[in-house]
């Protein structure tokens, strides 16, 4: 059964390319395979990507050792006997990042570098498009390879959506191997993939290197690999396999109080860039001899510290850098002289970063942060559309430009690459739901995208971010503070429903809301675009606070259950009503679409009044169905879901035990109500452990719901 991730996710043909491509007498009209390969890829990952023009380098003098040895293994033509494949390991801050960049310049300017992809926290994550990326970055370099590489694709297109080894052999061993059977020499080429811990799927981490170290052994193979990353326990555990430890050199870059010397000519250097950048008055010896020492000791021999107190003093408004210094200076002398560790020196960093926000600013800060790291989490190792962030949870521009110059030193916020574009034939006065156009995820992304995107310049504040011993009351992950997150998003789901009426099975503006923008804390300004805007926000709160997402069972986590039970007053009907507007927008209500089903993947298909859904078969040996039915009791007691029978009263049918089942095998199934009276709608539920598989219905035609899902449901 074929599926999607989510809906906004889903592939739909967003136009007609016509190319004629003519090789060896043969005509090819449309995208050529190259084109296929790029569209597909990640430009932004590469070393001089427009996107990474501000990406860290080693400042000159310093990390020359590191960069000498890579460089040189990495260049060096004539030492056939060296390993291909060399993993510099290090913890967070230590500035692998840098090296990997610096190293990735110079062996670019060598005419040696094949490729390099950069896995960042600002959405570079995705391991589906690693070697797709590479192999398009390698095509530039080899004409050769290009020529074949070509030829692949067009004969199978799919090569795209397969796996991570699939594409590998595919993309890059196979043509490499067919260049070297037809005698043309492929020079050395070596390739850098920097911050694989950083890759968002963990088991994909260990398997790129599973990947790379099984094609090093094979003979004649010209590829080198660099690869970067925190030493994780299940990355050290796929290098040190005996097939692949024989094959690889292994640096470690530690924390270390032998890098001070260089750390503090970092420091003096960027001081002097700033103050001449300024063209201030300072003198030539600020900062002093005994500040400069006393920020070398907090580094404590960590990159990380140096390079986020510079931000922060560079990035404030006041042109008295002497100032800010001076704060920063006062919370490592309040430290005392406490054994020095740079996790701890970073959070106090942190610490003195929060504790200088307002605190009538305060409680917005904490909820967007709680929001990213509870919500829209990805460990840290992402980036978060603002536009969706902040209408979510109600914050305006203001509010939002006004938490960004206060944690500027933590987070990076990116405007719109470019202005919104209308697609063609649309009347930007008029709502999406009032004039003919074509869904797009280019349309989806745009709009989602339409405020710019933020993301955490380093993991280590997430880290701070999540783990109280660290961050204190500035922790964002408290059931205090996830009980305010839960009261926020119920209560703008109540909004945005307050703002639609029903007309047939369609969501319309209400008749006392001027226009959309009235709904949203930071609109666009054209109803279009806020009315579609402001559709999927409502999709998306509609999805963190339902039972098939990952994120409710994140917020409501020790939250008391008088908030809990707030869910109860969700418009579930308006919820079930936009879902099933959003799939008529991409597919006939024949066509099921990829969808989340208990916080895994399946499909999902509708019929008027009714959305279907049913969890991948590939997917059943990770269902739970006691944290299933757990969840079921629970919200039954708290009055979220009550039974339903459509013959009987209902301050009857809650007591009546033969409308469910629960137990550990065989069949099981469940006919619930969630929400009351006019807001609520029927959910059917029904998996069998023996048959493996697990089928869901919400619908306001129980009777017409069951029948449909008898005749035809039951057997998909």
């Amino acid at each position: 059964m074929s599926f999607f991730s989510n809906s906004q996710n889903f592939a739909v043909n967003g136009g007609e390319f016509l190319n004629v491509n003519v090789n060896n007498n043969h005509v090819h009209s449309g995208p050529t395979g190259i084109d296929i390969l790029l569209d597909a890829s990640v430009p932004e990952a590469a070393v001089d990507a427009e996107a990474r023009r501000y990406a860290a380098s080693c400042y000159p003098g310093t990390r020359t050792q590191y960069i000498n040895d890579i460089t040189s293994w990495a260049i060096t033509i004539s030492d056939t006997q060296s390993s291909p494949v060399y993993w510099v390991k290090g913890p967070a801050g230590v500035g692998k990042s840098a090296i990997a960049q610096t190293c990735a310049e110079k062996i670019k300017d060598a005419g040696h570098l094949g490729g390099a992809f950069f896995f960042s926290i600002n959405g570079r994550n995705d391991h589906t498009r690693l070697f797709i990326t590479l192999a398009y970055q390698l095509s530039t370099a080899l004409p050769d390879y290009r020529e074949i590489l070509n030829d692949v694709i067009l004969k199978d297109k799919s090569l795209i959506k397969k796996t991570m080894l699939s594409q590998f052999q595919s993309l890059i061993f196979e043509p490499l191997k067919s260049l070297s059977s037809q005698g043309k020499v492929v020079g050395r080429k070596t390739i850098i993939i920097d911050g694989l811990d950083e890759c968002k799927n963990r088991d994909a981490q260990a398997e790129i290197v599973q990947i790379i170290g099984a094609s090093a052994s094979a003979e004649n193979m010209p590829l080198r690999w660099a690869i970067f990353s925190r030493p994780e326990p299940h990355i050290a555990a796929a290098f040190d396999d005996d097939c692949i430890s024989p094959l690889c050199y292994l640096v470690e870059l530690p924390v270390s109080r032998e890098v001070d010397k260089e750390i503090e000519l970092y420091l003096r250097g960027e001081f002097r860039n700033m103050v001449r950048r300024r063209r201030l008055p300072l003198s030539p010896s600020w900062p002093s001899d005994e500040n400069i020492t006393k920020l070398v000791e907090a580094s404590a021999g960590l990159f990380a510290y140096p390079a986020t107190v510079l931000r922060f003093i560079d990035q404030r408004p006041s042109l008295r850098l002497e100032d800010t210094l001076s704060e920063v200076l006062g919370a490592i002398s309040a430290r005392g002289r406490k054994s020095i560790s740079p996790l701890t020196e970073l959070d106090a960093f942190y610490t003195l970063v929060l504790k200088r926000i307002p605190q009538e600013l305060l409680p917005q800060v904490q909820l967007l942060l709680c929001h990213i790291v509870t919500v829209d989490n990805s460990n840290g190792l992402g980036s978060w559309r603002v536009a969706r962030l902040c209408n979510a949870i109600g914050l305006s521009e203001t509010e939002f430009q006004g938490i960004y110059h206060q944690l500027h030193a933590a987070i990076q916020y990116q405007g719109p690459s470019n202005p919104f574009k209308m697609p063609e034939n649309v009347n930007p006065a008029l709502s999406y739901d009032n004039q003919e156009f074509k869904a797009t995820n280019e349309l989806v992304n745009a709009v989602l995208g339409i405020h710019g995107v933020i993301y955490f310049h380093h993991k280590s504040f997430y880290d701070y971010l999540v783990e109280p011993s660290r961050s204190s009351t500035f922790c964002v992950t408290t059931s205090a503070m996830r009980e305010r997150l839960l009261i926020r998003l119920i209560q703008r789901h109540n909004q945005f429903s307050a703002s639609y009426e029903l007309k047939g099975f369609d969501l319309i503006l209400g008749p006392n809301m001027p226009n959309s923008s009235t709904t949203l804390s930071w609109p666009q300004g054209s109803e279009f675009a806020d009315s579609f805007l402001k559709f999927r926000i409502f999709l998306s709160l509609s999805y963190w606070l339902s039972h098939d997402g990952s994120e409710l069972k994140k917020i409501i986590r020790n939250v008391p259950s008088s908030s809990i039970q707030q869910l109860s007053t969700l418009d579930y009907r308006k919820s079930l009503i936009g879902n099933h507007m959003n799939h008529r927008m991409w597919a006939a209500p024949g066509v099921l679409l990829g969808v989340h089903v208990l916080e895994l993947y399946g499909t999902s298909g509708l019929l008027p009044h009714t959305m279907y859904s049913a969890l991948d078969s590939q997917y059943f040996s990770r269902f739970d169905p006691m944290v299933f039915l757990k969840m079921v009791r629970h919200f039954r007691e708290l009055g979220i879901i009550k039974p339903y029978h459509p013959n009987l009263l209902s301050n009857f049918a809650s007591a009546v035990r033969a409308l469910t089942t629960e137990k550990a095998k065989g069949k099981n199934y469940g006919r619930y109500k969630p929400g009351q009276e006019e807001r609520s709608v029927i959910w059917y539920w029904e998996f069998d452990m023996e048959l493996e598989y697990f089928h869901e219905f919400q619908s306001l035609e129980f009777d017409d719901a069951m029948k449909a899902y008898k005749e035809i449901w039951r057997q998909t």
